[in-house]
């Protein structure tokens, strides 16, 4: 039986402002701005634990699967076809690039509110909508509002069907298939799949993320030789303040290798 979708709460609301969500770049109007496609980006890019809480990490979902894709072994055709489906989704704009993100639908800041009712419960929910992790018994959740599915064109989920390992990363360790795990934070265990919304007289407010869990991973352990992921200087947060000058002098610089342990992200 596939599991359920995470239902992760906000501590505190999030205040949305409409305008810097309104117009986004999309495969469907690219006349739309590229700088608004960033902050949806933004807003839904942030790794989510496994918790009762959604608190996005500072690790990037987007460059971690892209460097996992460069990690796998053995590499195959079917790899190097995901790579290229991710970088023909790249966006760029004068301080960096990203891959796109959309969102359905479409103008979703300018969505009628209406009332809504979800039932959250623990993994052992046979009725509720959605899975709340340390939860003890089903609870109804009440708003008005409305959700919003995010896409990302450049995610596959047939890696995850696939026979493959990253050296040094034991069954489970980079996403465990699970709602709970045993031993170190999982890198990779959700992707955020749907942002709920409540709307009211004052404006637009992130409620909750829904998260999809990820399949176990990797499939096998293979005790082979295979290099460290390197370590980007492109990354979110770090670029945005950085004149194109600096940019290109980062980017021809050698570059060091890090642990996937570190989230892909962060250089050690």
């Amino acid at each position: 039986m596939p599991l359920k979708q995470v239902w992760q709460s906000l501590p505190l609301r999030m205040p949305l402002a409409e305008g810097q969500y309104r117009n986004p770049y999309s495969s469907k109007k690219t006349d739309g701005l590229t700088n608004v496609a960033n902050n949806l980006f933004d807003l839904v890019d942030p790794i989510c634990g496994l918790a009762t809480e959604y608190s996005g990490s500072a690790a990037s979902f987007a460059r971690t699967y892209r460097r996992i894709l460069d990690c796998i072994s053995p590499s195959s055709s079917n790899i190097s076809q995901l790579k290229k489906k991710y970088e023909e989704t790249y966006l760029y704009t004068m301080h960096f690039e990203y891959p796109l993100i959309e969102s359905t639908p479409y103008d979703w800041y300018a969505t009628a509110s209406m009332y809504a009712r979800v039932k959250v419960g623990p993994p052992t929910s046979k009725d509720a909508t959605f899975i709340k992790i340390g939860a003890n018994k089903d609870e109804s959740i009440e708003f008005e509002g409305f959700m919003v599915r995010i896409i990302r064109p450049w995610f596959d989920f047939s890696l995850f069907n696939m026979n493959w390992c990253v050296e040094g990363y034991d069954e489970g360790s980079i996403s465990p298939g699970a709602y709970t795990y045993e031993g170190d934070d999982p890198i990779m265990p959700l992707v955020p799949s749907s942002l709920v919304i409540e709307k009211d007289n004052d404006g637009l407010y992130l409620k909750a993320v829904i998260s999809t869990v990820l399949p176990k991973t990797p499939k096998k352990s293979m005790n082979i030789a295979l290099p460290l992921a390197v370590a980007s200087k492109v990354q979110a947060g770090m670029m945005r303040k950085m004149p194109n000058t600096m940019q290109l002098q980062l980017q021809n610089k050698p570059l060091r290798p890090v642990l996937l342990v570190d989230k892909f992200n962060n250089p050690v």
